[in-house]
């Protein structure tokens, strides 16, 4: 993952420095919690944070039987995160340590 500055075109490497997935090239859709200075990402099926302090990754959902994660965000700046998953109507909330909190059926009729 690269951070690019908006005030000039300096590229900054944020990649995590234990590397849980020996391909920095499976990292995807980096959001960041100004609040907690930290960094949720996805991988296949999988769902990181990392500490911006120290840049070590800490798996938070493993959704190994489950299709592919489809949107995550930090959720209502607490120390959760929400997510849900491909071809799912649920939204599943987690908290730092990857405790489910929290699912939400949506009824779609």
């Amino acid at each position: 993952m690269t951070l690019v500055s908006k005030d000039s075109s300096t590229l900054t490497v944020i990649d995590p420095v234990n590397n849980p997935k020996d391909d920095f090239g499976l990292y995807y859709n980096p959001k960041y919690s100004q609040k907690y200075n930290m960094l949720a990402f996805s991988a296949p099926h999988l769902l990181y944070i990392m500490s911006m302090a120290n840049r070590n990754a800490k798996l938070v959902v493993n959704n190994v039987d489950h299709p592919n994660l489809a949107d995550f965000r930090f959720f209502n700046n607490q120390e959760k995160i929400i997510y849900t998953n491909e071809d799912e109507n649920t939204f599943y909330i987690v908290d730092f340590n990857g405790a489910m909190m929290k699912t939400i059926l949506i009824k779609i009729k």
